[in-house]
């Protein structure tokens, strides 16, 4: 028997738990109360490696709706937009600094039917079937979405538009709120062309009268849930998966290119990541050209494989990947919950950690305080108050700034070993954020190794909320032998910013495979799985073995035929290198190679041998000019054939 065991695709997931288990005596060793002193003393060692580091972050954003059309006219609403869009470091009005808007071009609800929830029933822009438009419509979420442009930087300034529903004269019920049976589509039959007009004449207004383009535009939202049903309080519209949403998405691409706008398609918006996973193949299956998306948006409500997701937008499809919509509601209510601002820094570790999305947009920042008492419920991070008009902060707006304050766009994420722990590096103010969530009942305390940076300063800044503190400044950590060690309170989120600056050319990011440990797709290696909807990215993987004295190995392997390719964008100097790696495999592939290429320059490729047992390759005399070199492994395969690598490195030539 090979020593490559591969797994059934459909114990996938659970062997993305079995990884998390096997990672908790490294990373998430349990830590006696702080009472114990000698306690105090053993810490948890948190591993950041800084050659296992993304992209620059977008940003942070929220939904206008609904709370935007509930409170566009009050009288405390400038205060309530600059708690959301101001700068953190705004000296008169220091806000979340949230840089990202989802606009929501409403549907309009038959005017006789039942009303809905506080701000839900945004009004049409076309009221009527054989009406005029109304362009002075939805006067109260325009004056949110001009007060968000007012305070957030130009540059950074992104709206995204998004549709609950049709207007209801386009509906088959009648109603915004969805179908009788909410598992049956509830847009008129063959009407995607004319909602797809709709939508596209009200971003065409935005574009050439208010002087706001919107990036993307998606037209569903949460298609193909079963929540949307005529007797709901809110705009919703089942689309079948597959062929319905195709065509009203391929209507609404159509509708923006005919009237020459500059903005993108977006979807799918659905509640879950595997329900979106398996969306976007029903997309494929049904012939639509992924390509014309511009943005994959996700919502994670009911989770999934965040890492799959990614490497399918990322790795395959090389999309703008947004996690578009979430909010935590834990605990009853309180606006002080600990539970929920607790929720809330572990919701966006696991997002940050294993999504890792361009771009992070809560569910309506500011949500109705009936609505949140009704439910026994904690969402939003703002309170709106129906009957004082006015706004009222929860524990999870502080909980928030431990991020929004810290990460700010520009800023790239840096791996950690820890589940709760997220860090990001700022390359201009040479500064590492590490945001990291205590959600025991116990201290715990930590020791963050920072033995790859280079060092720029003796102490970490420290800020913490918990019961009793809102981001306080709680002093200054030294750092010692290339660590930072501190003593997290129980159920507390805290943030130190460590000066540090990052290594030059750090080189092949994960070369043994040792970072991450065994799981789904690589980290620090991007996937291609076959085609753009990332068919075969599962036949990448990382399992127990190795080649010297490590303890993982990397994988290409499927019980079907797969193409798989995994790679990364690795920075060095100008030079020539070798790139090796150690190899084994059945044979039989139709292609199994190492290649190199420069940005813009030849392909290099080496052909890997077959045989069991690990023998070092090497792609030699690779010239690099202009600093950026891609580099990996790809596989086309008949099922049931495998290639293991490791130590993958390059090395430069000596002159």
């Amino acid at each position: 028997m090979p020593k490559v065991r591969p797994r059934p695709p459909a114990r996938r997931r659970v062997a993305a738990v079995a990884a998390a288990a096997l990672a908790l005596p490294l990373a998430a060793q349990a830590v006696p109360a702080a009472a114990d002193s000698a306690a105090q003393q053993r810490a948890t060692r948190i591993d950041i490696d800084p050659a296992v580091i993304g992209e620059p972050f977008g940003g942070w954003g929220t939904s206008l709706s609904w709370f935007a059309n509930a409170t566009g006219d009050w009288p405390d609403r400038e205060r309530g937009a600059d708690l959301l869009f101001n700068a953190p470091d705004d000296p008169d009005a220091p806000g979340l600094g949230l840089s990202i808007v989802r606009y929501n071009i409403g549907g309009g609800d038959d005017p006789s039917a039942a009303p809905l929830r506080p701000g839900a029933n945004v009004p049409s822009w076309r009221p009527e079937a054989d009406g005029p438009y109304d362009w002075e419509a939805d006067p109260r979420q325009r004056w949110w979405l001009d007060a968000a442009r007012e305070r957030i930087p130009e540059e950074q300034f992104a709206v995204d538009a998004i549709a609950y529903s049709a207007p209801y004269w386009l509906t088959r019920s009648g109603r915004t709120t969805g179908n009788g049976d909410g598992s049956l589509s509830n847009l008129r039959e063959g009407a995607e062309g004319e909602f797809a007009a709709y939508l596209a004449d009200v971003a065409q207004h935005f574009a050439e009268e208010r002087g706001i383009a919107f990036r993307t535009l998606s037209p569903v939202n949460e298609p193909g849930t079963d929540y949307w049903r005529i007797d709901g309080r809110q705009e919703g519209m089942h689309v079948e998966p597959g062929a319905d949403q195709a065509a009203l998405l391929d209507a609404t691409g159509d509708a923006l290119a005919e009237r020459g706008l500059a903005t993108g398609l977006s979807a799918i918006d659905e509640t879950g990541v595997d329900m979106t996973i398996d969306e976007l193949r029903d997309l494929r299956d049904a012939g639509f050209d992924l390509d014309r998306l511009e943005q994959i948006n996700v919502h994670t409500y009911s989770g999934g494989d965040r890492e799959t997701l990614h490497q399918i937008a990322k790795g395959s499809a090389d999309k703008r990947l947004q996690m578009s919509e979430v909010t935590i509601g834990t605990g009853e209510h309180d606006h002080e919950s600990t539970e929920a601002f607790l929720s809330l820094g572990t919701s966006l570790a696991l997002d940050l950690r294993e999504l890792r999305p361009d771009e992070w947009v809560y569910w309506q920042a500011i949500e109705s305080e009936s609505e949140s008492v009704a439910g026994n419920g904690n969402w939003g991070l703002i309170h709106f108050d129906e009957r004082t008009q006015e706004f009222e902060l929860t524990r999870k707006y502080h909980a928030m700034r431990q991020y929004s304050d810290f990460i700010r766009p520009g800023d790239r994420f840096v791996h950690t070993s820890d589940d709760g722990t997220v860090t990001a590096y700022d390359p201009e103010a040479e500064e590492l954020s590490i945001v990291t969530v205590n959600d025991s009942a116990e201290a715990r305390t930590v020791e963050f190794d920072l033995g790859g940076f280079e060092r720029s300063g003796r102490h970490a800044t420290v800020h913490r909320t918990s019961a009793t503190e809102e981001v306080a400044e709680v002093g200054r950590e030294r750092l010692r032998d290339d660590a930072l060690r501190m003593t997290l309170p129980p159920e507390s989120i805290t943030t130190a910013v460590v000066p540090v600056t990052l290594p030059e050319q750090p080189g092949v990011a994960n070369g043994d495979f040792e970072t991450g440990g065994a799981g789904q797709n690589p980290v620090g290696w991007s996937t291609w799985g076959g085609d753009a909807y990332g068919s075969s990215v599962e036949a990448d993987y990382t399992q127990a073995g190795g080649a010297q004295t490590g303890h993982f190995e990397a994988v290409h392997y499927g019980s079907d035929a797969y193409a798989v390719t995994t790679s990364q964008r690795v920075e060095v100097p100008d030079g020539t290198y070798d790139l090796l790696a150690d190899v084994r495999s059945t044979g039989g592939q139709e292609v199994a190679r190492l290649f190199a290429q420069v940005e813009g320059g030849e392909r290099r490729t080496l052909d890997i041998p077959a045989g069991e047992r690990y023998r070092t390759v090497a792609l030699e005399g690779i010239r690099v000019r202009g600093g950026v070199l891609e580099l990996g492994v790809e596989s086309v395969a008949p099922g049931g054939a495998w290639l293991a690598f490791d130590e993958v490195e390059l090395v430069p030539r000596r002159r």
